[in-house]
């Protein structure tokens, strides 16, 4: 079975939330060292553990973080550095481009607002709960499936997506 793969960029609020931690997280790292400030090491333990905290949410984050999607039959699959997440074809009803007013003001309940996508557990007003796996905050296309929750996702060539999935 081919698979066509379609990629998920990061938009810029991403990749500036995603750098700027980083370059926090090794600001600190950098300010623990004894001799660069007149800390003490009680107060570099602290800016150690704050910058190695940092750290290695960003790298569970960058690990989970949805980097493109396959279309592979009527199954899409997203693509991860940790590995690849299956939405079985026959749990999808339709696929397609939410309305505007949709996906307004979404809340985020459990889940990452930034640091490379905008994943987990999502609510609006309109959907309810969703599950995204999202790098950028356009060309969202909406997963409706049957007894679950719906999925958003968010590849760079939205309508040819649709246009494939649909073939």
């Amino acid at each position: 079975m081919t698979r066509t793969f379609y990629p998920n960029s990061l938009d810029r609020t991403a990749f500036m939330v995603s750098g700027m931690v980083i370059l926090f997280a090794l600001l600190l790292l950098v300010l623990s060292v004894p001799g660069i400030t007149g800390a003490d090491e009680t107060a570099r333990a602290g800016l150690r553990s704050g910058g190695v905290l940092l750290l290695l949410l960003a790298a569970v984050f960058y690990l989970f973080h949805p980097s493109g999607y396959y279309v592979e039959g009527k199954d899409i699959l997203v693509k991860r550095p940790a590995g690849l997440k299956r939405i079985p074809g026959s749990d999808i009803k339709t696929i397609r481009i939410p309305e505007k007013q949709e996906i307004a003001r979404p809340i985020r309940i459990l889940g990452n607002g930034g640091l490379f996508g905008y994943t987990g557990r999502y609510y609006t007003s309109s959907l309810g709960k969703m599950t995204w796996y999202c790098s950028r905050r356009t060309g969202y296309l909406l997963i409706e499936r049957g007894e679950s929750i719906p999925v958003m996702i968010s590849p760079d060539r939205a309508e040819e997506f649709l246009k494939e999935y649909y073939a």
